[in-house]
């Protein structure tokens, strides 16, 4: 590797089942398990004890063999194919083959204490076919350890993907402030912006129809409401209200210590199962406070049929296509009174 002679490194990533592995000597088939061990042991026993540099570690597993094989060298830019991985290098741990994703669990690294933990993977749409086949197996059987590893799993990948978007807009609202800053005439302008004059909502939903039902995620920071209603009235209410127990304790993306708590964070990513939705509703509070007047009103799914009767009266929402007015149909209908509600208003409907 260090002169060149070797100049890439590979798996023969074997994942037989624990009865394949059982046969014995001769009548059992061959291999262990690579592809979930390679890089953190390569990475701990060559990269941290400085024979090779992350660098050339990185070059001999992903750019040589792509070059080799004519795949093309993954490329990190917008419009290119999700194909890559993400360690935490700063992350130790003890391999411990139940926890693999893989069917196979031999490996002859059992124990070791590694560091640079994989915390997600894509591969051109592989979080779609992982969706696919946690929408079968809650279909199937309920709260089996599959459907647990698969939650896991998807909530892992939508935590490297729904609070990254929180995150790039406070940044780009805390750029905007500064911009403005430095726009301001004077040497000595009477007022400084900062995030917090950019108080914000932020209101995330995916949706994605596997056969005939539908999985529905959602993250959100900041007032309002995302609530999936079923055809057959059913409701799930798909966000937490951010309004704290006193006035200004509302928190918005814009604050730094919404992020502190990765836990949290997690908490924030909301999942749900079900048939056909009547429709998948995102609203800022400047709708959600005045047609649901308390927490119980929010909780029921009355009260979300009797808005959403409302708003196909109001030929909003239709059976039909989309007729030319229905955009200022929407603004007419959002300009509705309420006394003392007056905050923006904001809302997105998926039917």
């Amino acid at each position: 590797l260090l002169d060149g002679t070797v100049d890439m490194i590979a798996t023969d990533h074997a994942p037989h089942s624990a009865e394949e592995k059982s046969r014995g000597l001769e009548k059992s088939l061959f291999g262990v398990v690579g592809l979930e061990t390679a890089f953190p042991v390569l990475y701990t026993e060559l990269v941290k004890t400085g024979v090779l540099t992350l660098d050339r570690l990185i070059d001999a597993m992903v750019t040589k063999p792509t070059r080799r094989f004519g795949i093309g060298t993954p490329e990190l830019k917008e419009g290119a194919p999700a194909d890559l991985t993400v360690f935490d290098l700063n992350e130790s741990y003890e391999i411990d083959p139940e926890s693999f994703l893989s069917m196979g669990h031999s490996t002859p690294f059992s124990g070791w204490k590694v560091q640079g933990k994989c915390v997600m993977t894509a591969a051109d749409g592989e979080l779609a076919s992982l969706i696919d086949r946690y929408v079968n197996t809650v279909s199937a059987e309920e709260k089996s350890e599959e459907i647990i590893r698969l939650q896991k799993s998807i909530k892992l990948k939508l935590y490297y993907i729904l609070p990254v978007c929180a995150l790039e807009s406070r940044k780009k609202i805390i750029s905007e402030a500064r911009s403005v800053n430095s726009s301001l005439s004077g040497d000595a302008p009477e007022k400084q912006y900062s995030e917090k004059d950019y108080a914000t909502t932020l209101l995330i939903a995916v949706a994605k129809r596997s056969r005939d039902r539908w999985f529905t995620a959602s993250f959100s920071i900041g007032d309002g409401a995302i609530a999936v209603l079923q055809d057959d009235g059913e409701l799930c209410l798909m966000s937490e209200g951010d309004s704290g127990d006193f006035a200004g304790q509302t928190r918005f993306i814009t604050m730094a210590s919404v992020y502190a708590d990765a836990s949290a964070i997690v908490r924030r990513i909301k999942m749900h199962v079900c048939g056909r939705p009547a429709a998948i509703m995102l609203m800022t509070d400047g709708v959600s406070d005045p047609k649901f007047a308390s927490d119980t009103e929010m909780e029921s799914a009355h009260a979300w049929l009797s808005l959403f009767k409302e708003l196909k009266d109001n030929r909003i929402i239709t059976d039909s296509d989309p007729a030319d007015d229905e955009a200022q149909r929407l603004l007419e209908w959002l300009d509705f009174w309420s006394p003392g509600n007056h905050d923006d208003r904001t809302i997105v409907i998926l039917h």
